[in-house]
């Protein structure tokens, strides 16, 4: 095939169409899945929240970036799933988040309460 066919094959509507309307309902599925998934990590994040007090407690400006740091903890477990790179992984978000003004015992609160990740021993 040519370059200007393989263009036309790919610019196809109706093909285009036709492969969209078969995967729509697991595409619709996946999102789903992983809405629900962020919907509850942010309940678990606010539960952990509510227990903070004293200096370290979040105010209305932070509350927003530990829901952040919370997602990305998030996206690392399912990427990483466990061992030495999912550590490291979280210990540089917790890290991250933490220059960025967030308390680090609050996130590793976080994700210790919410991931049921533990911090390796030095």
């Amino acid at each position: 095939m040519d370059r200007a066919s393989v263009y036309a094959l790919k610019m196809d509507t109706t093909r285009i169409s036709t492969i969209l309307t078969a995967r729509r309902e697991s595409m619709v599925d996946q999102l789903t899945s992983v809405f629900q998934d962020q919907v509850a990590c942010e309940q678990l994040v606010r539960g952990s929240l509510a227990g903070v007090t004293g200096l370290t407690a979040p105010t209305v400006f932070t509350v927003p970036g530990y829901h952040a740091a919370a997602k990305e903890m998030m996206r690392s477990k399912n990427h990483w799933a466990g061992g030495s790179v999912h550590d490291a992984k979280m210990a540089e978000i917790i890290a991250r988040w933490a220059l960025r003004g967030l308390s680090s015992v609050v996130l590793t609160q976080i994700a210790y309460e919410v991931f049921q990740w533990t911090p390796p021993a030095p």
